[in-house]
């Protein structure tokens, strides 16, 4: 990321003040880390946000070995006994069959993988009997213990620093696409958000200065973030409104 604002430069090295720990990557936390702090990533390939195709996809679509089959729908993973050997699909020209020469890689996202793992007969027995799929390998733990990811932002006041608002309009803006179109860099290069604070909401495991029920979880996230703010940094951030929720 090219673009760091100050505002969010001061808000992680108060969080670390308060004692919370710094990771440059927030993406690949050890499991049991406690909470800690950290500046978001970006997938660009220069100056553009880039995606897994273009980033992936296109520098070896050239490749004899490689076939990349598009508008497609995968059904099923065929198996041999316990062994994987193709993948069952369907297009515009109808149901088709891949079969695998080495391996079979799955890699359909966190809610797509087990989808698809299930329709091919892994998962628990009740589940896939009840959708009509017969069970190839009895495993439970297949679709289940999904974790969600509860974003919480904030918007608070700001004092005696300039924020991207200022930046976003007028000759700070020229500015911007200049930087953009010279450079490569800028706010205009950025991703939605800058710095990220990965918390626990569990009651059990909850932050010192959470005091909210349980039943208020999503609370104390947004309430953690604003009074970690509001502590430590008072003469940069004024009173918060009401915790409508953002990182800087």
């Amino acid at each position: 990321m090219t673009e760091r604002p100050e505002a969010c430069q001061v808000i992680i090295r108060a969080a670390r003040e308060l004692g919370l720990e710094y990771r440059p990557d927030v993406n690949n936390l050890p499991r049991g880390a406690g909470d800690s702090i950290g500046w978001c990533q970006q997938t660009r390939g220069g100056r553009r946000r880039a995606s897994a195709a273009v980033t992936y996809l296109r520098p070896a679509k050239k490749r004899p070995n490689l076939q990349i089959v598009t508008k497609a729908l995968v059904h099923r993973v065929v198996f041999d006994g316990k062994r994987t050997v193709g993948v069952e699909f369907s297009r515009q020209s109808g149901v088709e069959r891949i079969d695998a020469a080495r391996e079979v890689i799955v890699s359909a996202g966190a809610i797509g993988s087990p989808h698809l793992l299930q329709l091919s007969g892994l998962g628990g027995p009740e589940i896939l009997q009840k959708a009509g799929i017969a069970v190839l390998h009895p495993l439970p733990g297949v679709g289940q213990n999904f974790q969600d990811h509860y974003i919480a932002r904030m918007s608070c006041y700001v004092r005696n620093l300039e924020t991207l608002n200022e930046r976003a309009r007028g000759l700070g803006f020229a500015n911007e696409i200049m930087r953009y179109l010279v450079q490569g860099k800028g706010m205009m290069t950025s991703a939605p958000r800058f710095a990220q604070l990965p918390l626990r909401s569990c009651p059990s495991r909850r932050p010192r200065t959470c005091n909210a029920s349980s039943r208020r979880r999503a609370t104390n996230r947004a309430s953690f973030v604003s009074s970690t703010i509001g502590r430590a940094l008072p003469a940069v951030l004024g009173k918060c409104g009401r915790c409508r929720a953002a990182m800087c």
